[in-house]
């Protein structure tokens, strides 16, 4: 198994990506842009025959193509990914392709919750008719934080209220619990420091995982995984001692 954190490292590597006019450029993010939903994502999962039919193309809508294109990468192995996602492991069904069809099997296994949890997969419609779909990474008080496919024809970042009326709910997929990292959206306002105060670790860290070569500079949207502290003392901390 998996961490949540594994498929949103797959999933932020994504952000910016364009679906196609035609079937040309797949693996190009922003070249041959169009409407047309020719993605490197169906693309993808046609060429091991993941669905029951290929969806590459006009009809492909490819919100939900992409949550288990990422299962799929994570896993190296489509059974594996199936399973993650409680989606019938014989492809001669839709295993997964539209909203609907993956919706259903994550109610029919008991994993479709009222409330997010990082790594759920966020359903926006109505129940029983649902239209969209995205993976969440982070949740607040107020907020909870995607990164969707097929949004405004793009992989992009999104940010909803907790008690948005458009949200039917959330699936959540066979994950290992205990997930070491933590997945933080950068807003305006925060810095890294800021930041490795609220999660117990330290800007350095923060900078190191995530490649950011100046520790002074981050821009809002930008999504940061990196492993979160535990809330304890440490060896290396300096203690004022009697006399010091």
């Amino acid at each position: 198994m998996a961490y949540p954190s594994d498929v949103t490292r797959i999933l932020r590597d994504e952000i910016g990506y364009h679906e196609k006019a035609t079937n040309a450029d797949l693996d190009s993010k922003t070249a041959n842009s169009g409407a047309n939903n020719w993605t490197k994502y169906s693309r993808d999962l046609d060429a091991i025959h993941y669905f029951n039919t290929p969806k590459n193309g006009p009809k492909g809508e490819w919100c939900a193509i992409i949550q288990s294109w990422a299962h799929v990468k994570l896993y190296k192995d489509a059974r594996t990914a199936r399973a993650s996602l409680y989606q019938p492991d014989d492809p001669k069904y839709n295993c997964g392709a539209g909203c609907v069809n993956q919706a259903q099997y994550f109610r029919e296994n008991n994993a479709f919750f009222p409330y997010p949890q990082v790594g759920d997969m966020i359903f926006f419609g109505s129940a029983g008719d649902e239209s969209h779909t995205g993976r969440v990474v982070e949740v607040t008080d107020r907020n909870v934080i995607t990164i969707e496919g097929n949004e405004a024809n793009e992989v992009r970042v999104c940010r909803y209220s907790i008690d948005d009326p458009k949200i039917v709910g959330y699936g959540r997929p066979r994950f290992e619990s205990g997930d070491p990292y933590v997945c933080h959206v950068v807003v305006t306002g925060d810095t890294l420091d800021k930041i490795a105060e609220e999660y117990d670790t330290t800007a350095d860290a923060i900078a190191k995982e995530n490649g950011i070569k100046d520790k002074n500079f981050i821009t809002s949207g930008t999504v940061l995984i990196f492993k979160k502290g535990d809330k304890t003392w440490h060896t290396s901390d300096i203690f004022c001692q009697f006399g010091d």
